[in-house]
């Protein structure tokens, strides 16, 4: 569910891999979306029938229905359901390699959380902007943006989200070729999985902290 419990969050994750996307799990995900699109649809239910669209979309990386969720919202005057479907399209850009369409809509749901003062909404999407930083080629950037997340996830007592902050820090240390800075975010990003029992979480940073190290070495 998302920020509101709406039907809309389940496809959070959608820009992960086709493999992912393929599975049957995914498959009886989307079957259900189709019915209650055209459920809500039936039953004249607009703010249904754009929480069903961006779901749609966000599973099935479908930009055009993305779209369609996104002036649904804007038609109900509904900014933090914008705000979803913004980053969506932002997550499906920045897939795609788009970085700036990317960052007009990673920017644009940024200036909505600001401006309706949703904290960890806003640290969600600083993370996609650091994401698009790296991409452009600005570690820096990148860096800054998943700083004020941390910030923010910190404050909030956000644990996973604080150790997925530490480990966009790790990779924009190393694209910077701070092979110590990288090891110390990923030292700790291990400590804020472990003590969640995420254990995937823990793998990654675990992955990339070898990563680090091995680097790391190779320099001495």
């Amino acid at each position: 569910m998302g920020p509101n419990g709406r039907i809309g969050g389940a496809a959070r994750d959608g820009a992960g891999g086709a493999a992912s996307r393929w599975s049957p799990q995914v498959a009886q995900a989307e079957q259900a979306f189709v019915r209650a699109l055209r459920a809500f649809e039936d039953a004249g239910d607009r703010r249904g029938r754009a929480d069903a669209l961006r779901a749609l979309g966000a599973l099935r990386q479908d930009e055009a229905r993305l779209r369609e969720s996104l002036a649904a919202y804007r038609e109900l005057g509904d900014p933090r359901g914008a705000a979803e479907a913004l980053l969506d399209l932002a997550r499906l850009h920045l897939a795609a390699g788009r970085h700036p369409e990317a960052r007009d809509c990673v920017e644009r749901r940024i200036g909505l959380n600001r401006r309706l003062g949703d904290r960890l909404p806003e640290a969600m999407a600083l993370l996609v902007l650091a994401e698009v930083s790296r991409a452009e080629g600005a570690p820096d950037a990148a860096a800054r943006a998943a700083r004020e997340a941390l910030e923010t996830f910190t404050q909030y007592g956000d644990r996973r989200n604080a150790g997925q902050a530490l480990m966009v820090l790790a990779r924009t240390a190393l694209d910077n070729d701070d092979t110590d800075g990288a090891v110390d975010a990923l030292v700790r990003a291990m400590g804020e999985f472990d003590g969640l029992g995420d254990d995937e979480g823990k793998a990654e940073a675990v992955r990339l902290d070898q990563e680090a190290r091995r680097r790391r070495d190779l320099r001495i």
